[in-house]
C-alpha cells in the first residue's frame, strides 16, 4: 500500500470516530481530496488500455514498370534500377514474397516513397527458399533459384502467349515433322493470301504431289 492509499484509509478511520459536525465536514473534504489523488493500479493499466490507437497511415507503392533480366542454369535475374533515389538503399528499404510461381518486391526510396514490382505466372518453377534480393549501390538484383535448369523462353506464361500469338513460328515443335509444320503454314498463308497468292500455293502443292508420286521429296 502506498503513502497516500495509507492516509485515506486513516482518514476513513477518524471519519468513522468523529462526531462534531464541523470535524465530520473537514475530514470528509480532507479525504474526498486525497482519494482523487490516488489512482489505483488497476485503474491505471485500464486508463492505459483505453487510449486511443493511432493507425500509421499506409504506404502506397508505385509500380514499376521498367525492369530487365537474363538468366543462368540455376537462376533467372530481375534487375531494377530506373526507380528514383535507389542510390545508397540499405536492406532495410527492401522486403521481397516469393512463391513458386511469383513474388513481390517493395522498395521504400530515399525520399521515403514506396515502389513495387509483382510478377504473377512465372514460365517456370522456382524455389523460394533458395531465392534472394540484392541490394546494390545503383541497382536491386532478385535470384530467382530454377525448379529445374531448363532455359526460360520468356519471364512468364502470358509473355509466351502473346508471343505464339504473334508469331507461329514459336509455336514449332522439335518432334513434329517437319513437311506437317511446313503445311500448316502454306495452308495460314492460303487462308489468308489472296487470289494470286492462293493460286501459287496451289500450284506449288500440286507439284509436291507429283513429285511425291514419283518418290521425289516434296516440300
Amino acid at each position: 500500500m502506498s503513502s497516500d492509499e495509507a492516509y485515506v484509509t486513516e482518514l476513513e478511520q477518524l471519519l468513522s470516530q468523529a462526531q462534531h459536525p464541523k470535524t465530520v465536514d473537514l475530514l470528509r473534504k480532507a479525504l474526498d481530496k486525497s482519494k482523487a489523488a490516488v489512482v489505483s493500479p488497476v485503474a491505471a493499466v485500464q486508463a492505459v488500455r483505453a487510449k486511443p490507437k493511432v493507425d500509421k497511415p499506409s504506404t502506397y507503392y508505385i509500380p514499376i514498370d521498367s525492369y530487365g533480366w537474363d538468366q543462368s542454369s540455376k537462376f533467372v535475374k530481375i534487375y531494377i534500377s530506373s526507380i528514383p533515389g535507389i542510390d545508397g538503399l540499405s536492406d532495410d528499404n527492401v522486403t521481397t514474397t516469393f512463391t513458386e510461381k511469383s513474388f513481390v518486391l517493395q522498395i521504400i526510396n530515399s525520399n521515403g516513397k514506396g515502389y513495387s514490382l509483382e510478377i504473377n505466372h512465372l514460365l517456370k518453377a522456382i524455389v523460394p527458399d533458395l531465392s534472394s534480393v540484392k541490394v546494390k549501390n545503383d541497382m536491386v538484383i532478385l535470384n530467382l533459384s530454377k525448379k529445374s535448369q531448363e532455359k526460360w523462353t520468356h519471364l512468364t506464361t502470358q509473355d509466351k502467349k502473346l508471343t505464339d500469338a504473334k508469331d507461329p513460328k514459336s509455336k514449332y515443335n522439335p518432334d513434329k515433322d517437319p513437311n506437317e509444320g511446313i503445311m500448316d503454314l502454306m495452308k495460314k498463308m492460303y487462308n489468308e493470301g489472296d487470289d494470286d497468292m492462293k493460286r501459287t500455293i496451289a500450284k506449288a502443292w500440286t507439284e509436291s504431289q507429283e513429285k511425291r508420286a514419283k518418290g521425289l521429296d516434296g516440300f
